[in-house]
């Protein structure tokens, strides 16, 4: 009820906003407010993705390789083996979500997110169709891309992952997400001493010690950290593990190579390469594998990964869309390096430890 004057007005109880309804809506207003849309959709905002584009300028309308990490790595995994690619590609590294030096966003680290992601990414570049190479768990962002988006994506490499879906977790998600919060809460992002991060890293994630001191990092401020997010790693495992791609794969038009490790070291299970190889698919698949190489064939096998990839790649048709029209957004910066034009997003990457391990 409410008195202007002498006259009483009564507010129809179907225009009333109940306390519920009306928390609700102030709390929408302000995440819009104070993320972005894109956030407020789940999708990250490209100019918090840290990536590096080597633009090839020796070659009219050089076909655009997008590399895609897995879990617990970064966009350095592919160091070794960019110059290589960049002579014949463009090349685009970044880190995924919660990665490296791109931000987390949410709870949803599912292959599908990831993939938008990307598409998010690749709107903000001005880039049309690409080809995606994605490494262990990087390989279902690709995938998912290929679902999602089937006329951006011109060819896919698969490097040492399946894809069907693992066994059942042990744990449901309400209970993935409860350890991820908890491990959240166990550990700071940095720490005084290298020996202080270890010991407490070792405790969250159950990884060695040989494999937790590859991936220590000093930032700025001279403090040791992390290059990955133990409780964003938990969250990834769990989503990208449950998600089965045997129907997409069997939809899929683009070329495809299945690139695969040494059987003793792969992640692709003898059982699961085999009924791969026997589906009959709408597109074609090349199958390589590389005797001696383990999971990150990229690090143990960089020549024989470059000709392997560079082949494949020389045979499908050229990209008809490049990096067009590009001027540094938010967060970009670009450098010349002789041939090359080398953009960054949020800055230089830090130096890494790169170090091979076996499997995840």
């Amino acid at each position: 009820m409410s008195d202007f004057g002498s006259k009483v007005y009564m507010i129809p109880r179907k225009t009333r906003i109940q306390p519920t309804r009306r928390l609700i809506f102030f709390l929408l207003a302000y995440m819009t407010l104070a993320c972005g849309l894109d956030a407020l959709a789940g999708v990250l905002d490209p100019a918090k993705i840290h990536y590096r584009y080597i633009q090839n300028k020796d070659i009219q309308n050089a076909p655009v390789l997008v590399l895609i990490h897995g879990l617990k790595g970064t966009s350095q995994t592919f160091d070794g083996v960019l110059p290589s690619l960049s002579k014949n590609f463009s090349v685009l590294v970044y880190d995924q979500r919660g990665h490296g030096q791109t931000e987390e966003l949410g709870l949803e680290y599912g292959p599908h997110s990831l993939a938008r992601d990307l598409a998010n990414l690749l709107d903000h570049l001005h880039m049309d169709r690409v080809h995606l190479l994605g490494h262990s768990f990087g390989a279902k962002t690709a995938l998912a891309f290929a679902e999602i988006f089937p006329r951006r994506t011109q060819s896919l490499i698969l490097e040492d992952m399946g894809i069907k879906a693992g066994s059942d977790p042990m744990l449901g998600k309400d209970e993935i997400l409860k350890k991820a919060h908890e491990v959240q809460l166990s550990y700071q992002p940095s720490y005084s001493t290298k020996e202080e991060l270890l010991n407490v890293a070792q405790k969250v994630t159950g990884d060695s010690v040989k494999y937790l001191e590859r991936k220590v990092k000093t930032n700025p401020q001279g403090l040791f950290e992390l290059t990955f997010k133990p409780h964003v790693s938990i969250l990834y495992h769990y989503f990208c593990r449950k998600e089965d791609f045997v129907e997409a794969w069997m939809d899929l038009t683009q070329p495809v190579l299945f690139l695969t490790a040494d059987p003793s070291y792969s992640a692709v299970s003898r059982s699961e390469y085999f009924s791969i190889k026997k589906m009959k698919r709408s597109g074609k698949t090349q199958f390589v594998e590389i005797a001696g190489a383990d999971h990150s064939i990229h690090k143990t096998h960089p020549e024989r990964f470059v000709e392997v990839v560079t082949q494949f790649l020389e045979v499908q048709s050229s990209s008809s869309t490049i990096l067009s029209d590009w001027s540094p957004g938010y967060g970009d910066s670009l450098e010349e390096a002789g041939s090359e034009s080398i953009i960054f997003g949020l800055g230089p990457e830090p130096k890494e430890n790169g170090v091979r391990r076996k499997l995840f």
